[in-house]
């Protein structure tokens, strides 16, 4: 072999090993730390991608199923949507036990207020105040237009009062000791102590003035008394006794007026 073909190999050699050093030393480069973290976290999103591709695949697949029958779906009009809003539920229907439980509340309910209202008008009826005394109105024609007074004249004991009340002395001008009968209401009686006689007082319009008629008891009355409080006259004919009179009735009484004594009119 030739020395300048040695050395021209020898160079060949040289320049064949040089690419090798080369890319070796760019293996060594120096990189900063920070960078190298973000490749390899890039570096690992990318494997996570790779590894999945059947899941992402399947939820694309349920995706455009599911786009798939809404668009088949018809759609639903607004207008039935706000009708079905304003519905009122209808309400439920009540149990047997439920109507019979209110119908017993009802029966006490009307009961109680029944019983209330009784006890409400007993109440009023306790604090009803009487009247001290009652006036019956009773219009009396005028006396000066009067016709002359007869025996068988019959005259109320309402206007013999009204007129005596009026003008006592007019009245005994055209009453006193004069004979007529008197008709009028029974309103009490009076039996003097000691006395055969008993007295019949008829109702006036006015309280303060009375119409007092004096009688003689029955021929075959052995005495005349009152019973019941005074509401009733009896008469004794021997051992039995017998009703006469009672408060309410209206009798007729046939004599002559004595006239007034004092706001009396005896009869």
């Amino acid at each position: 072999m030739k020395p300048h073909n040695v050395a021209l190999l020898l160079v060949l050699g040289l320049l064949a090993f040089l690419p090798a050093w080369r890319l070796s030393a760019q293996d060594n480069v120096t990189i900063p730390k920070s960078r190298l973290e973000e490749l390899e976290r890039k570096e690992k999103e990318l494997e996570r991608l790779k590894g999945n591709p059947g899941k992402t695949n399947d939820t694309n697949a349920q995706l455009k199923r599911e786009n798939e029958k809404a668009a088949a779906r018809p759609p639903v009009a607004p207008t039935a949507a706000l009708i079905t809003t304003n519905v009122v539920p209808p309400a439920p229907a009540r149990s047997d036990t439920e109507l019979e439980r209110l119908k017993s509340e009802l029966t006490k309910t009307k009961d109680e207020n029944s019983r209330l209202k009784q006890e409400n008008e007993k109440a009023a009826a306790r604090l009803q105040v009487a009247p001290a005394a009652q006036v019956a109105t009773h219009m009396s024609p005028p006396m000066a237009s009067l016709a002359p007074l007869k025996p068988e004249d019959v005259v109320e004991a309402m206007d013999l009062a009204n007129y005596y009340h009026a003008d006592a002395a007019a009245a005994d001008q055209r009453y006193r000791k004069q004979k007529f009968t008197v008709r009028g209401e029974i309103v009490a009686f009076e039996k003097p102590p000691f006395l055969t006689n008993y007295r019949i007082l008829l109702k006036t319009p006015d309280r303060a003035v009375k119409v007092i008629c004096e009688l003689n008891p029955p021929e075959n009355a052995k005495a005349v008394f009152t019973v019941n409080h005074g509401e009733q006259l009896v008469a004794l004919a021997g051992e039995q006794r017998v009703p006469m009179l009672k408060v309410g009735d209206t009798v007729q009484v046939a004599g002559g007026c004595k006239g007034a004594n004092g706001s009396d009119g005896n009869f």
